[in-house]
């Protein structure tokens, strides 16, 4: 799945081209890294994530369907529970599942079967460092961390605790990111950061696709 610094990317150009009515910018960008709060649980498993990612309930045997259905519920996610909670932090937690989901289908799984299992510490390591570069080009640090700053943990229904959100809001802000030298990722085996922007990007338009005809997705 897409490491942070691709869901601000994301999330950030979304909101400046579809010109989204947002209300409170600190909290929508909390939103968009909401779902990956599930990782700072004590208790944390594989089993937990297809809970907090909204894909628990459904049959992975088939790509396509399993995608379409994934897409399913994260609209319906939205819609019903639009009228009950932030719905800023809600639609930045909606566009993280549907970056998660084109991830899925067009990046994850066909490096699954062009490279096998075998190879998945070096994929990761190549998105960390490709992560790592977005935020140093981008000039995350000045632009969107002083934003998540802002922001504010909460209990987000029964999905992520405001313990979890804040561990995660304080790892992105002060830890992961802190301190680390100028990266270049050129010699990367299976990701550099040329072609994680190009996925980035086509990311970006498949949810503004896919989105297009829900009225829900956007503030009235």
């Amino acid at each position: 799945m897409p490491y942070p610094m691709s869901h601000f990317y994301i999330a950030e150009n979304i909101l400046a081209g579809k010109g989204l009515a947002v209300n409170n910018a600190p909290q929508f960008y909390l939103g968009t890294l909401g779902p990956d709060a599930v990782h700072f649980r004590k208790d944390y498993s594989r089993a937990q994530k297809r809970v907090s990612h909204i894909y628990d309930n459904l049959d992975r045997g088939n790509l396509e369907v399993f995608a379409g259905n994934w897409i399913k519920n994260v609209e319906n996610f939205y819609t019903g529970n639009k009228s009950n909670i932030d719905r800023d932090f809600l639609l930045g937690y909606c566009i993280h599942l549907m970056a998660d989901i084109y991830n899925y289908i067009y990046i994850w799984t066909p490096f699954k079967l062009a490279y096998g299992r075998e190879n998945d510490k070096l994929y990761q390591a190549d998105g960390l460092s490709t992560d790592l570069e977005i935020y140093q080009k981008e000039n995350y640090e000045s632009k969107l961390f002083p934003i998540l700053e802002k922001s504010e943990p909460f209990d987000f229904i029964n999905l992520i605790s405001k313990n979890e959100m804040a561990e995660l809001k304080n790892n992105i802000l002060n830890v992961q990111y802190r301190d680390k030298q100028e990266v270049n990722t050129k010699t990367n085996k299976f990701m550099i950061y040329e072609k994680l922007m190009e996925w980035n990007n086509k990311a970006l338009q498949f949810i503004i696709d896919e989105f297009s005809g829900l009225k829900e997705f956007t503030h009235d």
